[in-house]
């Protein structure tokens, strides 16, 4: 089945139109996460700590199932 030269045209527009929109997309979210500081060190560590006590429920959970 070929493509005649119009369809595949259209085509190539709507993938690059994609392409555009997603590229777009992810400059908006790391601008985001660089705004809100999820990219900082510091930031990871709260969110580490805050879940240390949960591994250690759910180790105890492991044991005594």
């Amino acid at each position: 089945m070929a493509i005649d030269f119009e369809t595949e045209r259209a085509l190539e527009a709507r993938a690059e139109s994609i392409r555009t929109r997603r590229g777009e997309e992810l400059r908006i979210a790391q601008d985001t996460r660089h705004y809100l500081g999820d990219d900082s060190p510091k930031r990871r560590s709260w969110r580490h700590k805050s879940l240390m006590p949960l591994r250690d429920v759910f180790s105890f959970a492991e044991i005594e199932s």
